[in-house]
């Protein structure tokens, strides 16, 4: 009989441990009724303060981002809102309607923007960004509902400036 061969020794692969990309903050308040959309903040300062709330209303709410907190520069958080409900008897209360939001925000160097008409519901993922011909911060998003990339830059403003330098 002949020898077998002795086994060949399998060489020690060590598996790399696989690294996850850190599920982003969350701000807003995550409820059953809650929709979110991921937002990166594109501008060029940290944002100290995000408000929404239905186009054309009066209070602002509260602000997203808990106090002692921001959200800094390139970072992506998960936006938590929710539809309001009491609009059923006044309006058109079709399944094709979209319910339009403005925002406020705060940045860190105290300038304030506004942008109106925003509709939510067509977004999944939106960046802040700064128009900087015009000084106004918008969003720019892909359009789920068109399947192309939109923004808000006609329906944004700045509202206050903590410098009025030109």
């Amino acid at each position: 009989p002949e020898a077998t061969a002795a086994p060949t020794a399998v060489p020690v692969t060590v598996t790399p441990v696989p690294t996850s990309t850190p599920a982003p903050k969350v701000i807003g308040v995550k409820t059953t009724d809650a929709k979110f959309v991921y937002l990166t903040n594109s501008l060029s300062s940290d944002l100290r303060e995000i408000y929404l709330m239905t186009s054309g209303g009066e209070d602002w709410g509260k602000n997203l981002i808990p106090s002692e907190s921001s959200v800094k520069g390139a970072e992506q958080v998960q936006m938590y809102y929710t539809p309001s409900t009491e609009s059923t008897d006044s309006e058109d209360t079709s399944s094709t309607s979209t319910e339009l939001y403005d925002m406020k925000i705060v940045t860190s160097d105290g300038n304030t923007y506004e942008i109106y008409s925003i509709d939510l519901g067509d977004m999944e993922k939106a960046s802040l960004t700064m128009d900087t011909d015009s000084e106004t911060a918008y969003l720019r998003y892909m359009s789920l509902s068109e399947k192309k990339e939109k923004d808000t830059r006609d329906n944004s403003q700045q509202t206050s400036s903590s410098d009025d330098e030109s």
